[in-house]
């Protein structure tokens, strides 16, 4: 870049006659930092093996509820669901787990079964993933989140109060111990 030129002005230019130099090559860049590219509610079809699986909250319509997510460089992956009259509750890990589809080295997509009877109006819920590419770390997470009730199962969620600004509090601790090797979304459901 040269001073008081500006990129438009640069590019338009000619190239002088001088010999090319040297093409240098820009050095892959690896980003350890897990991403969710995408989290989102699908419907599924009647035969698909995530609608067969116990707790999902099968209705009269065919097919059934799916959270999907895609994600990168993620080792494990946590979703857990807030709802204003069933609490929190997690979906992952728990008996909401689905499939896992690797679609590269290091993006894959996650589905799994959701509870829509759980989760319906007035009460929308939201939901959070958190990905995490440490083993260390996701140890902490799963315990972490081993303390909530499992979505697909009969027990109501934590509501609010003395009993989630413990696990919350302790959420933030690990999310932000994690720097790098951490990263979570969030998205209402409706």
């Amino acid at each position: 870049h040269l001073s008081g030129m500006d990129t438009a002005t640069w590019v338009r230019s000619p190239p002088t006659a001088a010999a090319a130099p040297t093409p240098v090559l820009a050095k892959p860049i690896y980003d350890p930092k897990p991403l969710i590219a995408s989290l989102e509610l699908v419907r599924r079809d009647r035969g698909d093996p995530l609608c067969t699986t116990k707790g999902t909250g099968r209705h009269n319509h065919p097919g059934c509820s799916a959270l999907e997510l895609t994600v990168e460089n993620a080792e494990r992956v946590f979703v857990f669901v807030h709802d204003t009259k069933d609490g929190v509750s997690r979906l992952s890990p728990g008996r909401c787990i689905g499939d896992l589809v690797k679609t590269r080295s290091m993006h894959s997509t996650r589905r799994y079964a959701f509870p829509t009877k759980r989760f319906s109006e007035p009460g929308w819920p939201t939901v959070y993933a958190i990905a995490v590419s440490e083993q260390r770390l996701a140890q902490q997470f799963e315990s972490h989140l081993q303390r909530l009730p499992d979505a697909c199962g009969s027990s109501p969620g934590i509501r609010s109060g003395n009993a989630i600004e413990p696990w919350l509090n302790d959420l933030d601790l690990l999310i932000a111990s994690g720097g790098t090797h951490t990263s979570w979304a969030g998205r209402r459901i409706r």
